[in-house]
């Protein structure tokens, strides 16, 4: 039987200025604490949901194994207490006031308040994180990397490399067929009350496809939708949580992942490609979502997310940095460069998807991260037969 072990922590609304009150935050250990053992931090960020009430032992269960201590932070952005702090009088979203509660900065300082009750004002930790929880683990190793001992990131978003290295974050349009793009560009003048729904569709599609069927199946649903096939285009807003997403994004409890969104988009400078004839789902759509926050960082009412001098050659933390080819969330090439920023780092790149289907399935991810967060660098054993070659 799985044992929820929940506690509580008083955290600063604002950690820039505690005297503007505080609010309790939840986190929990995945078992009984052994403390001979290495603490593993689940990070995850504003836009992600696997780490809630309860759900601590599963994943040590799964993912860690016993010879670990899980402990999961549950974010701000889905804390009650947090999310009433930003709506107005009549309960909607106050965007400034969700800005200044839910940037990444609030979320990195929870991390080191939750760290300093655990283990100690000096203790060490090791991080875990995928994606955009991974973006936030590097971003905390930025500020607090003294107190890191290890890091295992999968898919880690860096919108700052994407900007310094002239990498799109969206190649959507590059990658189609002359006919396919005429077939969308005419798909989408049919039905415009739809486009922004038919581009999520389209953005999420390679969360759910295997690298090799995705040009093949993306087709398929483009000619689908200039067909006006109906049923095909609510299958795969379905099957691919379209309407889930925008439910979510409309309520409250969306704010935190909007802001978000803003932290991962703004920096990379990309908006700016926008419209022209080339369509580009991932980047269209969220700038379409994010109008509330973009008006006020061009009203100059909360600050533009910028890209910074990191700190990455002073941490001492051993790194662990997992990329996939095939990933059209988060281009392996900034992954390189992320490795290659940290002085003890190593990286691994695999045949594979963001979502690393193929290394999941065979259980190579989990005995990965299990060796290393154990062992380190040294003993970290790479599964030779998922890593990409050119």
């Amino acid at each position: 039987m799985l044992v929820l072990v929940l506690f509580t922590l008083l955290v600063p609304l604002d950690h820039a200025n505690p005297a503007a009150g505080r609010a309790e935050l939840y986190y929990e250990f995945g078992g009984a604490v052994d403390r001979a053992k290495p603490f593993v931090f689940v990070i995850a960020d504003g836009q992600q949901f696997y780490v809630r009430k309860g759900a601590a032992a599963q994943l040590q269960k799964d993912l860690f194994g016993d010879e670990v201590n899980v402990v999961a932070i549950v974010g701000r952005g889905a804390n009650e207490a947090f999310i009433q702090q930003a709506l107005d009088a009549d309960g909607k979203p106050d965007w400034k006031k969700a800005w200044q509660l839910f940037n990444s900065s609030q979320w990195i300082e929870d991390i080191d308040a939750v760290r300093r009750a655990v283990v100690g004002k000096e203790g060490k930790i090791s991080l875990y994180g995928r994606s955009g929880g991974a973006y936030l683990a590097h971003q905390y190793l930025q500020r607090h990397g003294e107190h890191v001992a290890r890091a295992f990131t999968t898919s880690p978003v860096q919108p700052c490399l994407n900007r310094e290295l002239a990498i799109s974050i969206d190649d959507f349009w590059n990658e189609l067929s002359p006919d396919i793009r005429t077939t969308l560009t005419r798909a989408l003048a049919k039905r415009p009350a739809d486009r922004q729904a038919t581009l999520v569709t389209l953005q999420r599609q390679h969360f759910f496809i295997p690298a090799d069927r995705l040009a093949e199946e993306r087709a398929a649903l483009i000619r689908a939708l200039d067909a006006g096939d109906a049923a095909r285009f609510a299958a795969a807003r379905k099957e691919y949580q379209v309407d889930d997403i925008a439910e979510l994004n409309a309520k409250p409890e969306g704010m935190a992942q909007r802001i978000r969104a803003l932290e991962f988009f703004y920096p990379t400078g990309e908006f700016s490609k926008l419209g022209g004839e080339a369509v580009y789902p991932l980047l269209e759509s969220q700038y379409t979502m994010l109008q509330p926050l973009l008006a006020l960082v061009r009203d100059g009412a909360i600050p533009a997310p910028r890209c910074q001098q990191t700190a990455s050659h002073r941490v001492p933390a051993e790194i662990l940095v997992i990329a996939a080819r095939y990933d059209d969330a988060v281009d392996y090439r900034t992954s390189i460069a992320l490795a290659a920023s940290y002085p003890n780092a190593a990286l691994f790149i695999a045949d594979d998807n963001h979502v690393f289907t193929r290394m999941n399935e065979a259980g190579a991810m989990q005995q990965l991260q299990r060796t290393f967060l154990r062992e380190g660098l040294r003993g970290a054993r790479f599964p030779e037969r998922f890593r990409w070659r050119e």
